[in-house]
């Protein structure tokens, strides 16, 4: 136990002891993927071996009132249809740009919608468990009304039937071909999970799906028959897609599987800044992206659908997605909390791995492109990757304030273009593959902890072909970039060595926009970003003085094991200063580690000076200790240019009286004698004093076996602070002063002793003063 708490004290000291940074040039350099990923992008894409280059082209489309879009469609005719909540509307935008509210069922939510083979839209609600047929008009009629609360998925199958991936009792239901309303749907297939939660096919025609909460793949041939194939461990299977050689690719929500079994748990938002770990300086540590701002929650819908408990969440309506995270995302959660996704492949034989995730995002769609790449929508930032395979990715777009990236589909009218669908705002997208004309990538904050000079920036990559790149920064004293900072500075091309006319702040940021040329190859691009800063020098902060003046001094011990008392300082400084040694064992390790070792030397007159003292910037201080009387005005030098925090000194010969001991530190050690800067502190006012009391027989009076013995006791500069006696070598005995209270430099103590035998007897009276010196008095006496 005690070599435990011994190591654990070591680490502790490890850990508090701060940087050794000094005001010296530091250097940030941005080349990877983690790096450029906590900043901002407009048109740019980044690969996964940390290349910025333009983007292909997004076009923001549409922008819907809802907040959440949960489903996306389009007919034959061109025709896009959104299925959203949290007022459950069917939107549809023709291909001539015009947006309008195409069917609103009073719902709370449409989560799915499925086109068949003569083209008309099936929307399916929640969660009221209803499938509606649309008409082109914009008229309905309830299609279907299975008995199931939640439609998560609809698919149409080979021969026609519609399929209805249900909840919260885990079911498929079939609803046979013919088109004829109302229709009726069985049970085609029933497991013991919450929720089925997707719905594919895979090459033979067998019909795959995903739930929710143990994140199973299920494989069904044929009516209440399947097979599990693949176990995520996850909370929920997400989407499924199918390769033409018969791979599946599924992705997933985390979290542990079992948890809160009657929900389905869609994800909550996560910052892949900070689960990349942000930008990395050489010397100062992870780069902090600045604060995000809070997005705009919509309110619930009407109470008497949505029964919402205290904590915020919806257990009142069992398997329930959990919308309050969607709707109104925790603060813990839009800082980045542990909830996110991966993306599975299942190969034909069997074998499955973890293919791709985006560390700290949640993985909202899922495509398969004609190519074999995946395009994956996340959270909590718009972004849409493009995958090649596990080890190569780009992230290849970024919506403007999207939060979450939720649907994913190919444009029927132009292949080789694709739609995007985000919630938080509610907008879709179109993703051309045809690059953007220009673009921009912003930074995050980089924090230099102290206002700084910046240096010149260094890029490094390619801007030829009629391509260009300019770079520009900014800087200011908020982590979050705004008014209060400097304008953008005045854009300057590519060049091996950029100055930074920014003025000197705490945090910089630097804009990169790229500008395409005349074709594709015109495509700049950027490797590498480094740029240099330095902290201006700050003067050194002594945090305490402390003097103690009774009897002792400290030193270093040359040798770790040494005979005598060992000592800390932090102890001295902030225990008690006559028991050296006290206290938490493991705070008295930390303080070892962190000081010196010393060792503890007694004698009268010594005096310790001990001190704190810490440099903003690191820097390696020296010291030097002055002494003056209270009321003197010059300085006595102590000790000059010693880099201990402690000195002891010997006040023997003093003259008594109150002192002030002066420390002051000075960074030149790691500075010019030009830049160096330095701070003082005084300690509070202390009595040197060693001069014992003077005591004095007073009166002495011996009759009939009684003896009464008054003696005076005087100090010149401390209060008496205890008396004692000893008759004929006995144990002392305490006695008081006259008046009873030790509160004086002069006191005068009786002494009534009584039975005495006759005889010579002697009386030893001894005195302290505050200051601890003692003083004795012999008086010898007859006893007739």
């Amino acid at each position: 136990m005690k070599k435990t708490m011994l190591f654990m004290a070591a680490l502790a000291a490890a850990s508090l002891a701060p940087c050794a940074r000094a005001v010296v040039t530091e250097k940030v350099t941005d080349d990877t993927f983690a790096a450029f990923s906590a900043g901002k992008f407009k048109n740019v894409s980044l690969d996964s071996d940390g290349r910025l280059k333009l983007a292909p082209a997004i076009t923001n489309l549409a922008t819907v009132t809802d907040p959440i879009i949960w489903a996306a469609a389009q007919d034959r005719k061109g025709d896009l249809f959104l299925g959203t909540g949290n007022k459950g509307t069917v939107y549809k935008l023709a291909p001539d740009g015009k947006l309008s509210a195409f069917f609103s069922p009073n719902e709370v939510m449409i989560h799915a919608l499925a086109v068949d083979a003569k083209g008309r839209l099936y929307a399916a609600s929640s969660p009221d468990g209803r499938v509606y047929r649309l008409n082109p008009d914009g008229s309905a009629q309830v299609y279907c009304s299975p008995g199931e609360r939640y439609i998560w998925a609809m698919s149409f199958g080979p021969d026609g039937s519609l399929y209805l991936a249900t909840g919260d009792h885990g079911k498929i239901l079939r609803i046979p071909p013919g088109g004829h309303a109302p229709a009726t749907a069985a049970t085609y297939f029933e497991c013991a999970e919450a929720n089925i939660t997707a719905l594919a096919w895979d090459a033979n025609g067998r019909l795959l799906a995903g739930t929710s909460p143990h994140g199973y793949l299920y494989q069904i041939d044929k009516a209440d028959h399947g097979f599990v194939i693949f176990n995520s461990g996850e909370k929920e299977i997400h989407q499924i897609a199918v390769a033409k050689d018969g791979t599946i690719y599924v992705s997933t929500f985390a979290g542990k599987a079992g948890e809160n079994a009657s929900s389905v748990p869609h994800p909550l938002t996560i910052s892949l800044g900070q689960a990349f770990g942000g930008i990395m300086s050489e010397n100062t540590g992870p780069k902090t992206p600045g604060a995000n701002a809070d997005a705009t929650h919509p309110k619930l819908p009407d109470a008497a659908k949505m029964a919402v408990p205290a904590q915020g969440g919806m257990a009142a309506m069992p398997g329930m997605p959990n919308m309050a995270a969607l709707l109104h995302p925790s603060d813990e959660t839009k800082g980045g909390g542990p909830s996110e996704g991966a993306i599975y492949r299942i190969n034909t034989n069997g074998f499955y791995e973890r293919y791709w995730s985006a560390p700290g995002e949640a993985i909202y769609s899922m495509l398969l492109l004609p190519n074999g790449r995946l395009l994956a929508g996340t959270g909590d930032k718009g972004r849409i990757y493009s995958i090649s395979d596990r080890n190569h990715w780009t992230l290849l777009q970024q919506t403007d304030d999207g939060a979450q990236v939720a649907a994913l589909l190919p444009d029927r009218e132009k292949p080789g273009r694709y739609f995007a669908a985000t919630s938080h705002p509610g907008k879709l997208y179109r993703l051309d593959f045809s690059l953007a004309r220009s673009g921009t990538y912003t930074s995050a904050a980089f924090d230099a902890t102290q206002k700084s000079q910046w240096g010149r920036l260094h890029p490094q990559g390619t801007a030829a072909s009629g391509g260009s790149l300019e770079f520009s920064t900014r800087s200011g004293n908020t982590e979050k970039p705004g008014k209060t900072w400097s304008d953008w500075s005045k854009p300057r091309p590519f060049g091996n060595e950029l100055a930074v006319s920014s003025p000197a702040a705490r945090y910089l940021q630097f804009r990169v926009r790229f500008i395409g040329g005349a074709n594709s190859a015109a495509n700049p691009q950027l490797r590498r970003l480094r740029f240099y800063y330095q902290n201006f020098n700050a003067p050194p902060v002594i945090a305490r003085v402390k003097v103690i003046t009774q009897g002792f001094g400290i030193a270093k011990m040359p040798i770790p094991q040494m005979d005598g008392q060992s000592v800390n300082l932090q102890e001295l400084l902030h225990g008690d200063p006559a028991a050296p040694g006290r206290g938490n064992p493991a705070i008295g390790a930390v303080a070892m580690f962190m000081q010196p070792p010393v060792r503890l030397t007694r004698a009268p007159g010594l005096c310790t000076v001990v001190w704190e003292a810490h440099d903003p910037n690191g820097d390696k201080l020296d010291y030097s200790v002055a002494i003056r009387g209270q009321d003197e005005k010059q300085w006595t030098t102590l000790a000059k240019k010693t880099t201990d925090t402690f000195y002891s000194f010997d006040s023997t010969g003093f003259p008594q009286g109150f002192y002030v001991v002066r420390v002051r530190a000075s960074d030149l050690p790691s500075n010019t004698p030009a830049t160096a800067l330095d701070a003082e502190a005084l300690s509070e006012p202390f009595l040197i004093d060693n001069t014992p009391p003077a005591l004095a027989l007073q009166q002495e009076t011996i009759k009939d076996g009684s003896a009464r013995i008054v003696v005076s006791a005087v100090d010149g500069a401390s209060v008496i602070a205890s008396a004692s006696y000893s008759l004929d070598g006995k144990a002392p005995v305490a006695m008081r002063p006259d008046d009873l209270i030790f509160d004086s430099t002069n006191k005068t103590f009786a002494i009534a002793l009584n039975g005495l035998e006759k005889g010579s007897h002697s009386l030893l009276v001894r005195a302290r003063d505050e200051a601890k010196n003692a003083a004795v008095l012999k008086v010898n006496f007859q006893v007739q």
